[in-house]
């Protein structure tokens, strides 16, 4: 019995000897430097360290700075291994022009800051990739805005905006005028016109960009149809009711005055009334601030029609990972981004819940909030660029020819023939 336990005893001692050396042996054994601190082994460093990888967001508009930092801080614990960085194209021009290039040469961002005015060209040309909806939740946008960027089915961008076109007017020379009630078809505007043109001021500031076109189309029951119904009557109509204003003495063109847009021409009081948007309180704010003026929705022709704008999160074609890079762009517009882009920016948000509060606290846009139900796309043509130079083409023709007797309707006809 003796002899058992003794064998026992070392057994049980080489057993713990074994364990000991087995231990010491191991790649996850923990060492002390000098100090006497612990140090992790080379192994568990490489098991615990996550590799990051550079994803690159391209934007203009310094407008949005302060909107696009914000968005882009916390992102390594919301989509771990990514870090991400920010690509600043000076003007909407370098941004436009050489972006498509980028992408051609690989050199591009994974992701875009972009509008809705001229995303049609980047989606034709596979330049911008669908995101799958499964890997995104949309629930607390405007179905409105998340309309905005979806084509034939499929979404392709996440809107971080949702602004809604408006109808400005100065109530200072409203007033002078002796001018009461506001307008609410475009015949009231017409006539408002009539009473509001004296010498170099004109009634009704048209830009003719196809921005502006487009919200008259819409309000006599047109549209473009990416591009399928640009010849239609409901067109013809709202192009002539705009050539008849300028032939007529009762609008100016930011062209023939000088300037380069609207929101100049407004602001210098060289007309009464023009469209335009939620970023004229800026403009306003800071080329006209004694100015009192009234923004409503655009009055109807045959009906209520006007645009959404909106500024959204697309995933390009040269993304290291498209799945990661939808994850990243859902993140990028969540609300705080959102709070940013309504403060510094003035933009009205994506966010339903947000919106609330943005019409609700800014009483000079609070009359637009209505327009997000019944707003749409601007449904430019695939080739978006072509559709707009040729209508601005044959719109300019109609409008600055001496003696021109083209009309709204040769106008819709001409751009539909590019279309087939």
């Amino acid at each position: 019995m003796k002899n058992y336990l003794k064998k026992l005893c070392l057994f049980v001692a080489a057993f713990f000897v074994f364990v000991t050396l087995f231990a010491g042996c191991s790649g996850t054994k923990t060492q002390t430097d000098s100090s006497g601190e612990v140090k992790k082994s080379d192994t568990q460093e490489q098991k615990e360290q996550v590799k990051e990888v550079v994803y690159k967001l391209g934007y203009f508009s310094n407008q949005y700075d302060s909107t696009y930092q914000k968005a882009i801080e916390g992102i390594e614990k919301a989509v771990p291994g990514v870090k991400m960085e920010l690509v600043f194209y000076p003007t909407d021009k370098d941004y436009w022009d050489n972006l498509p290039a980028h992408i051609a040469a690989g050199t591009a961002p994974d992701l875009a800051a972009m509008t809705n005015e001229k995303h049609m060209d980047f989606i034709s040309n596979g330049l911008i990739l669908p995101i799958d909806e499964s890997l995104v939740d949309l629930s607390a946008l405007y179905p409105k805005a998340v309309d905005a960027w979806k084509y034939e089915g499929k979404l392709y961008g996440i809107p971080l905006t949702a602004q809604p076109e408006a109808f400005i007017i100065n109530m200072d020379m409203w007033k002078e005028a002796g001018l009461t009630d506001l307008p609410e078809t475009l015949e009231d505007v017409r006539e408002a016109a009539r009473v509001l043109t004296k010498g170099d001021v004109k009634g009704l500031c048209i830009n003719n960009h196809e921005f502006h076109l487009t919200q008259y189309a819409l309000a006599f029951g047109g549209g473009w149809g990416y591009g399928e119904t640009i010849d239609t009557p409901e067109n013809a109509r709202a192009l002539q009711f705009l050539i008849d204003m300028y032939r007529e003495g009762l609008a100016v063109t930011p062209k023939e005055v000088g300037l380069g847009w609207d929101g100049e021409v407004f602001a210098k009081g060289l007309c009464a009334m023009t469209t335009g948007g939620t970023w004229y309180v800026a403009t306003l704010a800071e080329m006209a601030p004694d100015m009192n003026y009234k923004m409503i929705p655009l009055p109807k022709g045959d009906t209520y029609g006007s645009t959404l704008h909106s500024i959204a999160i697309v995933v390009l074609k040269t993304a290291k990972d498209p799945e990661i890079a939808s994850k990243i762009a859902a993140y990028l517009v969540r609300d705080e981004a959102q709070e940013v882009a309504m403060k510094d920016a003035g933009a009205p948000p994506s966010s339903v819940v947000m919106s609330e509060s943005y019409f609700e606290n800014n009483p000079t846009v609070k009359d637009l909030k209505p327009v997000l139900d019944y707003a749409q796309p601007f449904a430019y043509p695939k080739e978006g660029q072509k559709f707009t130079e040729a209508l601005i083409k044959e719109f300019d023709e109609a409008i600055y020819t001496k003696d021109s007797t083209k009309s709204g309707a040769d106008i819709v006809k001409n751009v539909q023939a590019l279309f087939k």
